[in-house]
């Protein structure tokens, strides 16, 4: 009896699990989509993506966290998640597949996007600093400004 008790207790814990698992992918989707929407403006603004960034590794984190859990529960009650007879269970599994999937399409669109702005950053840098050598400064808060060293001369 009381091995049932602890199965049943483990299978509820299994069940609020995945439940956590699906809120926070939901999470995480949202993040995305505003993700791709801040770097469809123009021009993008970074401190908005670096704080989108923050958020993402925090849900990352908290994801990787839920999903240990997971699978020790899993190992204790001796099944898989996919393999969970109860419809409840069984829907709420499909659904983080599902989202799951969508949450890797959508991230990999933004990845493509940030890498292509990066590269047009770069080509950009480069063609400026063949034309006009700078000077970095650092600000008190941190950040860097660009201070431009080239004399220019005009011929009347």
């Amino acid at each position: 009896m009381k091995n049932n008790t602890i199965n049943l207790c483990s299978f509820e814990e299994l069940h609020k699990t995945l439940n956590h698992i699906f809120y926070n992918l939901k999470k995480f989707k949202f993040i995305l989509n505003l993700e791709a929407n801040f770097l469809s403006t123009t021009p993008v603004n970074y401190l908005k993506i670096q704080f989108i960034i923050e958020k993402k590794q925090k849900i990352v984190n908290k994801l990787n966290e839920l999903d240990k859990k997971r699978i020790s529960l899993e190992k204790t009650l001796n099944i898989r998640s996919n393999d969970l007879k109860h419809p409840k269970s069984q829907n709420l599994w499909k659904k983080i597949q599902s989202i799951t999937h969508e949450v890797y399409e959508r991230n990999e669109k933004n990845n493509q996007k940030i890498s292509t702005q990066m590269n047009f950053v770069n080509t950009l840098q480069k063609k400026f600093t063949q034309v006009i050598p700078e000077a970095t400064f650092y600000r008190s808060d941190g950040n860097s400004y660009k201070l431009l060293t080239k004399n220019f001369q005009s011929k009347a």
